[in-house]
């Protein structure tokens, strides 16, 4: 699994709520722009079963920025 790369990113506000413009580029060489409203701390937990198969949900919405390697989730 590759981590995306930021390709920029600009600071404004919806009210009081912080708002990031983020533009990434993907693993397959595509773009994406993703606007992150709130706080910029955030998780994600990704579920692998015993057989070590992963358990996905379609989120619309970018990861947390990081890729941990398998040996690190045990």
């Amino acid at each position: 699994m590759e981590a995306w790369t930021v390709l920029d990113t600009k600071v404004g506000s919806a009210g009081y709520l912080p708002v990031e413009h983020r533009r990434y580029a993907l693993p397959d060489g595509t773009e994406a722009v993703w606007d992150i409203f709130g706080t910029p701390a955030s998780g994600a937990i990704l579920a692998v079963t015993e057989d070590d198969e992963v358990v996905l949900a379609r989120q619309l919405r970018p990861g947390p920025g990081r890729v941990r390697e398998a040996s690190d989730r045990r």
